[in-house]
């Protein structure tokens, strides 16, 4: 609620960044947002890796498939020569995808804003 009692402050109230500067500097807000953002900067080092090696260990999969390079057929082929053209009826082939698909109805949600399409 405070932030966005903020935000309504900063665009509709006329308050400047410089102003809310002064505001927390003279109030005893410091201290509990130095200790909120210490303890969330604490956890989240507690969670990063030791090292290179860890970290390139986090990204592995087991059983993958390895990168190789193609030939230069493959290459001035493109991804038509892969998956063959796109369907010249897109707008039918684009509400069979979204709408009629076995999958069209599985829900997706967006990690960015959680909403589910």
């Amino acid at each position: 609620p405070y932030v966005k009692e903020l935000g309504r402050l900063a665009t509709d109230g006329g308050l400047t960044f410089e102003a809310f500067v002064e505001f927390l500097l003279a109030s005893a807000l410091v201290p509990e947002i130095a200790a909120v953002l210490w303890d969330e900067a604490k956890a989240i080092a507690e969670e990063m890796p030791a090292n290179t090696a860890e970290l390139v260990d986090k990204f592995k999969q087991d059983g993958c498939f390895e990168m190789s390079y193609g030939s230069i057929s493959t290459f001035f082929g493109g991804l038509e020569g892969l998956i063959g053209p796109p369907d010249p009826k897109m707008l039918p082939r684009m509400v069979y995808e979204h709408c009629n698909s076995d999958d069209s109805r599985q829900p997706i949600v967006a990690t960015n804003y959680m909403t589910t399409t």
